[in-house]
């Protein structure tokens, strides 16, 4: 950066030229930049700047400001390739270019100048490599696309997930896109990472002309990953002019057939709460699968009903014939529960579906009381998705955080001790759990092998973090009620897991330990049914008993007695129980701050006057170790670990 200005004036300069440039003030920016004492180079690297994703190229362009994004280009030489954070829809795109910004939003001369005078890239991606051709697939820029396509563009660049251009136009609705890129030889049959096509595209969107616009052009019937076809991903979804569509084709067999209707009766029945739809169809099910008018044995497809783990627990079984259908179709809530069986048998037990369902149907038994079969679900649903699903995967971690909410309910009504249905058994089969899963994520993110390399840092890091605080939840409850439990070996083993965790310190969001987590105040945004609220005295001391460290450090240095003396109001007695276990007062975080400087500005301060508060001698000389820059790599580690502290 030249040394001509300030990087102050150099950030107030370049905050200025974002501002107008969104706003397409070109006249206000050459104002303000005539009044500067400026190089063309001085101009130029300001306007390189991209703090916090603030690029004033890609903000013009998102706005559709042609006369800015000249004005950017030509005499500030702002490179067009360059990348920033714009705002679609609520959502943040990272690592946009102008041109997939203009594209986006639709503004076609921004575009055509920055593809045909400033040799943009057509096939430019953002962070999660989504390109300029599907931006202007994404909300129907016929126009956009057809330029970009004729400029270049590369239909088959998929994003992250492995999803086209054409799929994302067939599950908006583009039919004339749609139409344009299968002439331009788009692949057809192209799946996804998840294994979708663009069939499977329309049917979870419902748009039959495009669907039949594919069929033509040589689709085909393919399964995903869960092992869905398009037919059962309209069931699915509720899609009926989809279903009936393609239940007509003639690759559709007649079990096909049956079960997608029955799967689009289980749809509106507990998706569109539609129970009268849902019946008919059901029973139409069933009449294709005995016709009355046909004698023929062959023709009929009786339905193959396996007990299963759900309908043992409700003690019930699906229904097998008509009449069976028609005896149970006056109780509202055994309709509801057989919709439930029926996904779990064309669905299986492992699709989202059909764990989202089965907690779903034991939170409605919950509110009515009835805690053993939502136990028992929510229990099934966990097991299933525990020996299905990769480490922390969202669904898991929620399943844990709905069990945390249960049991906090339950905690804040009357002692768990004392609630028929919920025991401590129950407590130690869900704690045992998630102890195991902390121990999975715990070995996925230590070897970094995430989903992605980006995954391991975002999703699968607030996954990690966010179980550890259901965690600390578990903890906290564990705490305030163990001595109602009379089970001392049940007690013994509870324990000796917190210890096992305590030893592995697991690390969650930000290189938190769970005693930074304990001490937290975010930590208390569990769910509606929290029964704690933290910083939380009791688990704090629980922990620091169980050998806790308290000078244990974050990803920003800050041990846990720094955190505790930056919130307001400070907690004197957090502060005297961290130091009463051997917390240090003067351990420095990496901006060299320690907890005495910031007790110092509070009204705490007295607190530093106190004996447990006088630094000790071994302290001041690691301090003046550090303050010097006296070198001290030393044969012993603990001690170089203690002055590194300071």
């Amino acid at each position: 950066m030249s040394t001509s200005i300030s990087s102050r004036n150099y950030h107030r300069l370049h905050k200025f030229i974002y501002r107008y440039s969104r706003l397409g003030r070109v006249d206000l920016i050459k104002a303000r930049v005539a009044q500067q004492d400026l190089s063309p180079q001085e101009i130029h690297e300001c306007v390189s700047m991209i703090p916090h994703g603030e690029s004033c190229l890609v903000s013009a362009a998102r706005q559709g400001h042609l006369d800015v994004v000249k004005y950017l280009v030509e005499e500030f030489g702002c490179l067009v390739e360059q990348r920033g954070t714009v705002q679609f829809e609520g959502d943040k795109v990272e690592g946009a270019s102008a041109l997939w910004s203009a594209a986006a939003a639709g503004f076609f001369e921004v575009v055509k100048y920055l593809v045909l005078d400033c040799s943009a890239n057509v096939n430019g991606v953002t962070s999660t490599n989504s390109t300029p051709l599907r931006a202007a697939c994404y909300d129907g820029r016929m126009q956009i696309v057809r330029f970009l396509v004729e400029n270049g563009a590369d239909l088959e660049i998929a994003n992250r997930h492995g999803h086209t251009s054409l799929m994302i136009a067939c599950y908006r609705g583009h039919i004339q896109i749609v139409k344009y890129l299968l002439e331009r030889g788009a692949s057809v049959n192209r799946k996804s990472i998840k294994g979708n096509t663009a069939l499977h595209d329309c049917a979870e969107s419902g748009h039959v002309d495009i669907m039949q616009l594919l069929i033509q052009h040589g689709a085909q019937m393919e399964k995903d990953a869960y092992g869905m076809t398009p037919l059962v991903s309209a069931a699915v979804v509720g899609h009926k002019n989809v279903v009936e569509y393609l239940v007509t084709r003639p690759v559709c067999s007649i079990e096909e057939h049956i079960n997608a209707l029955e799967l689009l009766g289980a749809t509106y029945i507990d998706r569109k709460h539609n129970l009268v739809e849902g019946l008919r169809l059901w029973e139409r099910a069933m009449q294709e699968r005995f016709p009355e008018d046909n004698a023929l044995m062959d023709v009929s497809l009786p339905k193959v009903v396996r007990q299963s783990p759900v309908a043992d627990m409700l003690r019930t079984k699906e229904f097998a014939t008509l009449q069976e259908l028609r005896i149970m179709a006056d109780d509202p809530n055994e309709i509801r529960v057989q919709a439930l069986l029926v996904r779990e048998r064309i669905l299986g037990a492992s699709h989202p579906e059909t764990s989202y369902l089965l907690r779903y149907r034991g939170a409605v038994f919950a509110d009515q009381g009835d805690f053993r079969r939502c136990l028992q679900l929510w229990s099934y649903a966990l097991e299933v998705q525990l020996r299905n699903l990769e480490p922390l995967n969202p669904m898991t971690v929620s399943s844990f955080v709905s069990f945390a909410e249960l049991f906090s309910f339950k905690e804040t009504q009357q002692s768990l001790h004392g609630v028929q249905n919920i025991t401590w058994c129950d407590f130690k089969t869900v704690f045992d759990k998630i102890f195991a899963e902390i121990l999975r994520g715990h070995r996925l993110l230590s070897s970094g092998q995430g989903s992605s390399a980006s995954a391991s840092t975002t999703r699968d890091l607030n996954s990690f973090d966010r179980i550890l605080i259901v965690c600390l939840h578990l903890v906290s409850l564990f705490v305030r009620m163990r001595s109602t439990i009379e089970a001392a070996d049940l007690v013994g083993d509870i324990q000796l897991k917190i210890l096992q965790l305590i030893r592995l310190s697991p690390r969650g969001k930000n290189q938190r330990t769970l005693l930074h987590l304990a001490c937290a105040k975010e930590s208390t945004n569990l769910g509606p049914y929290r029964a704690f609220s933290f910083p939380c005295k009791e688990t704090i001391q629980y922990l620091l008993q169980l050998s806790a460290d308290p000078n244990a450090q974050d990803g920003d240095g800050s041990s846990v007695l720094c955190m505790i003396t930056q919130q307001y109001p400070v907690s004197v007695d957090l502060v005297t129980l961290m130091m009463k276990h051997g917390g240090h007062i003067d351990i420095a975080n990496k901006d060299r701050l320690s907890p005495v400087k910031f007790l110092k500005k509070t009204p705490m301060v007295s607190l530093l006057y106190t004996p447990q508060t006088f630094p000790r001698l071994r302290c001041l000389a690691a301090q003046a170790i550090r303050q010097n820059n006296i070198p001290f790599q030393l044969p012993s580690e603990r001690l170089t670990n203690f002055i590194s502290l300071h």
